[in-house]
């Protein structure tokens, strides 16, 4: 039985638990031994006072703990007073080191069981006894019980989380595969369309790698004609500026024949030679006085 059962159980009410003298019924130690059978599964103090209480009660395997200005008794404890014989009752929640919160009988005398609320002074407290339950083995079970469901459930949440982030990296991990099949398909169609503008002719046992060797040959190729126009060009354009005596005074012309060579270059109209032929002539006429 708790403290908290047991104090609405006999609240209001008369305790005797055993007494020698028929005349001194409902004391406060008929309470207090109520309590250490129901509440503490421990042996009854049978034919003693209560100031008396503690040299027995330690016999019997509780704790005494002295009265000090720090101490404050734990709910359970049996707080004893001092006088010829003595009160005692029991602790509730709520003892502090200046208050005193119990369950008593019989104080003042003639009382049933209630819950009063006084000092360490009046009565003087002397110190309380204190035992230290073991729990039955149901409570026991229960404990373990609690103790294991919260330890699956925190796996369970744990576990959840991780498939959580599984699945994300799954979904993740298709968006890749469906990129890099995007690309694959992207790349092909980028070779062939690579390989018919360079005029290159493949064949059916081609590997990638001679694909590739194929196309970087033809752009090399290509590279090294275009070198050589250009080399072609910057050579006939310094013949004409030489043939046409051109000096520093015309460097506009210059820049306007060198516009008009990139446009040659870039039209298919006729041979870039014979464009840059013709406008030479007309430089040479806009020249003459």
């Amino acid at each position: 039985m708790t403290l908290q059962e047991f104090v609405q159980k006999y609240t209001n009410t008369f305790v005797e638990y055993h007494s020698y003298d028929p005349a001194a019924k409902n004391q406060c130690v008929d309470l207090v031994n109520q309590w250490l059978v129901e509440g503490l599964n421990f042996k009854p103090i049978i034919g003693t006072n209560a100031i008396d209480f503690p040299s027995k009660a330690v016999a019997n395997g509780m704790d005494w703990i002295p009265n000090t200005p720090d101490g404050i008794p734990e709910p359970g404890d049996l707080i004893v007073y001092e006088g010829t014989i003595g009160h005692i009752d029991i602790a509730l929640e709520g003892c502090t080191k200046d208050k005193v919160v119990a369950f008593s009988q019989n104080y003042p005398t003639g009382s049933p069981c209630v819950v009063r609320t006084g000092t360490y002074l009046r009565p003087k407290v002397v110190g309380w006894l204190h035992y230290e339950t073991s729990p039955d083995a149901l409570t026991v079970c229960l404990q373990q019980h609690t103790e294991l469901v919260n330890k699956c459930n925190q796996l369970q949440t744990q576990l959840d989380a991780k498939q959580t982030d599984l699945d994300n990296k799954q979904k993740e991990l298709d968006a890749i595969r469906n990129n890099y099949q995007s690309l694959i398909e992207s790349d092909k169609s980028f070779f062939t369309d690579l390989e018919a503008s360079l005029g290159i002719v493949t064949k059916k046992e081609d590997t990638r790698d001679d694909r590739e060797k194929a196309v970087m040959a033809a752009v090399s190729d290509l590279r090294q004609s275009l070198l050589t126009e250009q080399s072609n060009a910057l050579s006939i354009q310094d013949e004409c500026i030489e043939s046409l005596g051109l000096n520093e005074t015309t460097e506009n012309e210059i820049e306007y024949l060198a516009i008009k060579i990139k446009e040659c270059q870039c039209q298919n109209e006729k041979p870039w030679y014979e464009q840059l032929f013709g406008l030479c002539v007309q430089l040479f006429h806009k020249s003459q006085p």
